[in-house]
């Protein structure tokens, strides 16, 4: 049983992820818009992937076990970007991002 939700998950994912990527290639076909290189990749993309593999020690996991730790390092991200914006813990908005900043108590009413 486990194992054929676990076949459903993953087909459910594919069918939702699929047309995203087929919609971003395409995006790397349009003759105007010019990418460096298709495979490239920058920092942000590096540090990702490297967190990720700390967080998963290095290890692949069964697809329940991924998507929660998953889940777990967005909810941590999101409460990083949450401080930002309010001004509190050890990341801040930079100059030019500081109008988009929130008092504390109108965040989180």
């Amino acid at each position: 049983m486990a194992e054929s939700t676990e076949n459903r998950s993953v087909q459910k994912l594919i069918e939702l992820m699929s047309p995203l990527l087929v919609e971003n290639a395409k995006g790397l076909e349009r003759p105007r818009l010019h990418f460096a290189s298709p495979l490239g990749t920058n920092n942000n993309c590096d540090s990702l992937n490297h967190c990720l593999k700390q967080a998963l020690s290095w290890r692949s996991l069964k697809l329940d076990e991924l998507v929660q730790k998953l889940h777990s390092i967005i909810k941590t991200q999101h409460r990083e970007v949450q401080r930002a914006i309010c001004g509190v813990g050890e990341f801040v908005l930079v100059n030019e991002y500081q109008r988009f900043g929130v008092p504390k108590d109108v965040w989180y009413s």
